[in-house]
């Protein structure tokens, strides 16, 4: 079996990966350093600075003296480091598993057939798409920096800073361009931050922005702006002034180089649609992760190609699997299964335990302490949704997602042995009083 991939990010390596280990002949294309968006312009830089430059802002707190904006370059030259390791493993384990990379645009000239910049053409028994998405915007400034370009280059004075978007990627940089001095404007037209985010939970780190130094503004747009040295940004019949404009306002799927108008590839919205399956419109042509229009996430992306994968090697059904969703600002947010809104709206009955952190031991040495986890349980007393607010909510929440996975009977949880002292000592209060 001869498989082609087109785009070498999580889910492209991970389908690689599992496809070779079947024996199969994989020929993998990317026109990108190996990792894709994730590796390069996403996760992996972005946690990066976000952990560098939350260790200067807690010096900072002991030291008034300290300006982490001198830090700068370091924090980055780090992460561009930690960036080349992680590729440079990628390439050793690909090379090991006898994929080969090839280092080239690709894009369709028929529904069997693809060419590469060189004119060199390509067949395959299958294809799988896995080229991911970029940034996208709805509003055009002049000058305006995109996320990719923040993450790839250091702003070295401190500076007023305007970020337009407070999803995940705006609430993100703004919590890093803060903790390295900058001063950090954060406006959204939805009527509050992380609007996709549990209620509670977007609330808490809300007012934990505000405490920060961010000011935020939501039910807010940009209705105008000009531009010499400075941008002049009017909004709530307002005119402000900042020296840089950052636009995060969403993404779109990234396909244009891939002339999907010679194959009969059907697309909605600028995604590729894709069957329960993965498939596409057309046969043997799959798409997984972002380009798919699926969850935005690196592990959605990967479980997605190991899934397809071993559905086409031995017809494995294809699960829909509870995902966990973190924000990595320094009050992290995690959650997975259902928030209180949406049980709510389908009628479910459910009882909410919700355990402060105050308590628990190793939480004191953190320095904020707002920090809790809910539980939405249900009748049987299985969780069915979970949300932490917590400076380690990325760690925690998959002991959640091996409660509800495996439908655990929550009054047992306590009996398990926690380490003492750490977070995951809050699971042991989860079950008192159900």
């Amino acid at each position: 079996m001869k498989l082609i991939i087109i785009g070498a990010g999580p889910a492209g390596y991970t389908a690689a990966f599992t496809a070779a280990k079947a024996k199969w002949e994989v020929l993998l294309f990317t026109n990108h350093n190996l990792g894709g968006v994730c590796l390069n312009e996403g996760c992996i830089p972005t946690k990066s600075l976000l952990e560098d430059s939350f260790h200067l802002y807690k010096t900072q707190l002991m030291d008034n003296e300290l300006n982490p904006i001198k830090s700068v370059i370091p924090v980055y030259q780090h992460k561009s480091d930690v960036q080349l390791e992680l590729q440079t493993n990628l390439e050793k384990a690909l090379i090991a598993s006898k994929v080969q990379v090839i280092h080239s645009k690709v894009h369709f000239i028929s529904n069997t057939e693809v060419m590469d910049h060189e004119g060199h053409r390509y067949t395959a028994d299958k294809f799988l798409i896995c080229t991911g998405a970029k940034p996208s915007s709805f509003i055009q400034i002049d000058g305006a920096l995109t996320s990719y370009e923040v993450l790839d280059q250091p702003i070295t004075s401190k500076q007023s800073i305007l970020i337009i978007g407070a999803g995940v990627i705006g609430v993100e940089l703004a919590s890093f361009l803060r903790m390295m001095s900058h001063e950090v404007t954060l406006i959204e037209l939805a009527p509050r931050i992380l609007s996709q985010v549990p209620k509670e939970a977007a609330q808490t780190l809300d007012r934990e922005l505000k405490r920060m130094g961010i000011q935020i503004f939501t039910n807010t747009k940009v209705d105008s702006y000009t531009k010499d040295s400075h941008y002049h940004i009017e909004f709530n019949n307002e005119t402000h002034e900042y020296d840089q404009v950052i636009i995060a306002t969403g993404r779109i799927a990234n396909t244009n180089s891939l002339q999907l108008q010679n194959t009969d590839i059907e697309t909605e919205r600028g995604y590729i649609k894709v069957n329960s399956n993965f498939e596409t419109s057309v046969k043997n042509i799959y798409a997984c992760g972002d380009v798919a229009g699926s969850i935005q996430l690196a592990h959605v992306a990967s479980d997605q190609a190991e899934q397809l994968i071993h559905h086409l090697i031995d017809n494995t059904e294809i699960l829909n699997k509870i995902i966990p969703y973190v924000i990595y600002t320094p009050l992290q947010i995690a959650y997975a299964g259902l928030s209180e809104e949406k049980a709510k709206e389908l009628n479910i009955n459910y009882k909410v335990k919700k355990v402060l952190f105050n308590s628990i031991a190793k939480q004191k040495i953190k320095i904020n302490t707002r920090a809790y986890l809910k539980c939405l349980i249900n009748e049987n007393y299985e969780m069915i949704g979970c949300e932490i607010v917590s400076s380690e909510a990325s760690e925690l929440i998959s002991t959640c997602l091996v409660i509800m996975e495996n439908k655990l009977d929550c009054r047992e949880i306590h009996k398990t042995v926690y380490a003492h002292p750490s977070l995951s000592e809050v699971f042991k209060d989860i079950s008192f009083e159900l």
